[in-house]
């Protein structure tokens, strides 16, 4: 913002715009803040932090990372807006009354020899606050520097200004009359006599802000410059994830193979439990039928469905050869015995005693079937959300169209697997052993027949 304005941009919080020309009596034009502010700046790294900070803040004007400001607060119509006025040389716009009920951020720049001056004026949820020193109670000179009972002793500092009252701002006084008004004030009221001048005047005012915007900006810039870097690695982290376009056939066919290869590898890896550890579900106990509770560790779950259905299977055929039993098996064959060896009961008795209990071994089987088929349809669509770019176009028919194709696929294994179950059921019902001892006898006396 120049010194010497001739029109001011004026942006609202909402994001709309006005241009509207700021009063060219002598008021302005002969008061330049600025070159008093580039007074203070000496040095050129001083101008260089300045320019990154205005450059990061543009930058960084939509993201969540704080750049260096000065914000002071006060009760209303303490003189806010006219002290932001003596700083900036700049008029606010009294006649909407804005300043007196907005919140507003005002930033000054050197603009271009070669371009129109301008002022921006954005209103932000900030406070912007000083006092009225011609209003001065007892004992001011202490308390403008923190000494005696009842003053503050600010780490900053302070500074007392006189500005515009609303009289001499109908009349048209300047600002730069109001300066040698402040200049006087100070010099003849008795009341400032032993004051220290860096406590007096809206140049000391200028001075002590930019030190205090020097040493915060040095004090920060490293701190948001690690925050930017953070940000940026997020965000390309974020990019990474974006899918290549897709303009070609070809690019098509890359793009779709590329997705297979990583659905079969990332199934793969679960079906041989090469799966992340999860330790808060360590010492869980596997519940087949809690659906809310499966997840895609696929080796695992497969092999607690499969003992599980073995704990089933045995428990129906123990109380087959329970000892409890075993009095009424006994009964039975004596009662049902046709002639014959001894101690050679025939298969027939031994094959309807054990049918009641070898009905009961198709629903665990069965069940064993359907659950793996609800759990692999569910675990596969899971794992297929992965491995697809959750931002492309063709995720959803897609995924859609690979999900069918899956289940078709489960569909018809699960047919074969019944099938096969039904052939081991079957084959079971037949009464055969496989004890090796019977079998040694039998190989030793098919000879001596023979």
């Amino acid at each position: 913002m120049s010194g010497r304005p001739k029109g001011q941009r004026r942006q609202i919080s909402n994001g709309t715009s006005e241009n509207y020309e700021a009063n060219s009596s002598p008021s302005v034009s002969n008061y330049n803040p600025i070159a008093m502010i580039n007074k203070e700046i000496n040095g050129e790294d001083c101008r260089q932090l300045l320019m990154k900070v205005d450059t990061m803040r543009e930058i960084l004007r939509l993201e969540k990372i704080s750049l260096p400001e000065i914000v002071v607060v006060g009760d209303q119509s303490v003189g806010k807006s006219s002290i932001l006025e003596a700083i900036s040389g700049i008029e606010l716009p009294r006649a909407q009354n804005i300043c007196t009920r907005c919140p507003l951020e005002l930033r000054m720049k050197s603009a271009p020899p070669d371009s129109s001056d301008y002022a921006t004026i954005r209103y932000e949820r900030q406070i912007i606050a000083v006092s009225k020193i011609d209003k001065h109670d007892k004992g001011i000179a202490e308390k403008l520097q923190g000494i005696g009972s009842g003053s503050l002793c600010l780490p900053l500092g302070c500074v007392a200004v006189l500005n515009r009252k609303q009289e001499e701002i109908d009349a048209g006084v300047s600002f730069e009359e109001m300066r040698r008004r402040e200049a006087e004030f100070f010099r003849t009221n008795p009341a400032f006599t032993d004051v220290p001048q860096e406590y007096l005047g809206s140049q000391e005012l200028i001075k002590k802000l930019v030190l205090i915007q020097q040493d915060r900006i040095r004090c920060t810039l490293p701190l948001v410059i690690e925050k930017v870097k953070e940000k940026i690695h997020t965000m390309r982290e974020e990019l990474k994830q974006i899918p290549s376009v897709i303009l070609t056939e070809t690019d098509t066919r890359i793009a779709f193979n590329e997705i297979l290869r990583n659905y079969r590898r990332a199934v793969e890896q679960r079906v041989q439990g090469d799966y992340e550890i999860k330790s808060e579900k360590t010492g869980e106990k596997f519940n087949q039928h809690a659906r809310e509770k499966w997840d895609d560790r696929i080796a695992y779950h497969l092999k607690m469905i499969g003992k599980c259905t073995s704990e089933e299977i045995q428990k129906i055929l123990s109380k087959f050869t329970s000892e409890r039993q075993k009095p009424q098996v006994l009964q039975s064959i004596e009662e049902n015995y046709g002639g014959g060896l001894p101690n050679f009961p025939s298969s027939n008795i031994i094959q309807q005693l054990y049918q009641p209990y070898h009905k009961q071994l198709e629903k665990p089987c069965k069940n064993l079937v359907l659950w793996v088929e609800e759990y692999m349809t569910a675990c596969l669509a899971y794992i297929l959300k992965t491995v697809l770019p959750a931002e492309a176009t063709y995720t959803l028919p897609l995924s859609r169209e690979l999900n069918n194709i899956t289940k078709d696929i489960i569909q018809h294994s699960k047919e074969k697997c019944m099938e096969s179950v039904h052939q081991m059921l079957e084959m079971e019902e037949k009464v055969f052993t496989v004890n090796p001892y019977y079998l040694a006898i039998f190989k030793k006396l098919k000879p001596n027949e023979s």
